[in-house]
């Protein structure tokens, strides 16, 4: 029995990348818009659709159907994508960029359905650190799923707090007990390093607050001291 394929809406994809190039005078501001549910260019599943978000990302201001071209051709990818007929299926594929950051987050939730799976594989292996990471990945597909606000101030607030008692625990502890951590499990260090990148993007308080408690469990862990409450 064939296994089912991993979560993805590639009509969707298609209409992220066709939201930011369909107005070729707000190439830039829609990139902005859609980078905040999708963070990185690992969130799309197919590949050519990684390929152009990517570029896009790296032509920055001035970005259109011709810059994005122009920057896939120097880099010898543009035949691989499709070359212009499949740049310009992402165009058709949408009327307006007015639904972009819809679409975006339903690649965004995709995406952490995608790692919800791969860390269901792992929960066997590494059961301690891969439930806290579960948890955290549930809540940020329960976000992605429920309807969209704006963060209100006092959210923002709460969440810059919350990353600054987390920085001045991490201060507290002792230099050499961090040095010899950056020797001795380098891999731990990146994984804390990439949670910490993580919690300063995540949508709301209570994202950030499960992804830091896993980060502080790694550190105290490493360290060996105990995990703090954050």
């Amino acid at each position: 029995m064939l296994d089912s394929l991993p979560s993805q809406n590639l009509e969707a994809e298609r209409a992220v990348l066709g939201s930011i190039l369909v107005d070729a005078q707000q190439g830039i501001r829609h990139l902005g818009e859609v980078r905040q549910s999708v963070k990185a260019p690992e969130a799309f599943y197919s590949e050519a659709n990684r390929t152009i978000f990517r570029a896009m990302v790296e032509v920055g201001d001035g970005l259109d159907v011709v810059t994005l071209a122009d920057k896939l051709r120097q880099k010898g990818q543009f035949e691989a994508i499709g070359g212009p007929p499949y740049l310009f299926d992402c165009i058709h594929a949408v009327a307006t960029a007015a639904h972009a950051n819809h679409y975006a987050r339903i690649v965004a939730r995709c995406h952490v359905e995608r790692r919800i799976t791969e860390e269901a594989t792992r929960l066997r292996q590494e059961p301690a650190r891969s439930k806290a990471t579960m948890t955290a990945l549930e809540q940020e597909r329960q976000e992605l799923e429920a309807p969209q606000t704006g963060p209100a101030k006092s959210e923002r607030k709460d969440a810059s707090a919350l990353l600054s008692r987390a920085m001045e625990w991490h201060g507290t502890l002792p230099d050499h007990a961090l040095m010899e951590a950056a020797a001795i499990a380098p891999g731990l260090v990146k994984q804390a390093g990439d949670l910490m990148d993580r919690a300063e993007q995540a949508p709301t308080v209570a994202t950030a607050r499960a992804i830091l408690q896993e980060w502080a469990r790694i550190w105290a862990g490493l360290v060996g001291v105990p995990e703090p409450e954050l």
